[in-house]
């Protein structure tokens, strides 16, 4: 162990110190890896560069449903919303740079919460956005509106996720999420929504119709016979 000579001519060993210096970088680690938490009702904003992102954690009990709305100030962001076991349940990302991302989704398990809000690396740009958990309540209390939105942004967010697959079953399943979710939109009377939901689900007919028509183009032309004189 080293040590060293204090003023007073007495010996002092280096091990507090360093255990001291060690504290203090584990204490700062901790604080740099902790998403900061995000509370109902707290707005908070901030600036995003390109190819960034920024975490908060939502504290929510099982049964409990949240309101999670970004006002993008210049910048094109996606916000996704990951559970305890950071399996993410929902990514929006609807509207360019000036919009609004908003989604509500129902807590089926208590713990924290993940709240990412992210920026793409193309193209380079940097700009600001607001935050805000506007709503925390519980599902046997919320309202039948209420209940609606939860249910239609969890059918378009599981119907998008299919999206990349590409399969014709896939598409086939994404279609049928999209349609409840436009039943829905259209219920709650949201323009906006049920906009997208439609352009969504036209992408996907377009799709379709590319990988039938591919596999007629496919398929071998049936071989030509002659008759002779």
């Amino acid at each position: 162990m080293r040590q060293f000579e204090s003023p007073g001519g007495k010996l002092l060993s280096t091990a507090p110190i360093m255990l001291l210096v060690l504290i203090i970088l584990l204490v700062n680690v901790a604080a740099q890896t902790t998403p900061e938490e995000l509370k109902p009702g707290e707005a908070v904003e901030r600036e995003l560069k390109a190819a960034a992102s920024h975490s908060y954690r939502v504290a929510l009990a099982a049964g409990q449903y949240l309101n999670v709305a970004v006002e993008q100030r210049g910048i094109n962001v996606e916000v996704s919303l990951a559970d305890p076991s950071g399996r993410v349940m929902i990514s929006r990302d609807w509207w360019w740079r000036d919009g609004t991302e908003s989604f509500w989704a129902l807590a089926n398990a208590s713990g924290d919460y993940t709240l990412k809000v992210s920026a793409s690396s193309q193209p380079v740009e940097s700009g600001k956005y607001l935050v805000k958990v506007e709503k925390v309540g519980d599902w046997q209390q919320a309202t039948a509106a209420e209940k609606d939105l939860i249910a239609a942004d969890k059918l378009s967010a599981e119907g998008e996720e299919l999206l990349p697959q590409g399969t014709a079953e896939s598409l086939r399943k994404a279609a049928e999420k999209l349609q409840a979710a436009l039943a829905l939109w259209r219920r709650l009377k949201d323009a906006n929504a049920e906009a997208q939901t439609l352009n969504e689900l036209a992408g996907i007919a377009y799709k379709a119709g590319r990988s039938r028509w591919s596999a007629r183009a496919q398929r071998p032309s049936p071989s030509l016979t002659t008759t002779s004189i």
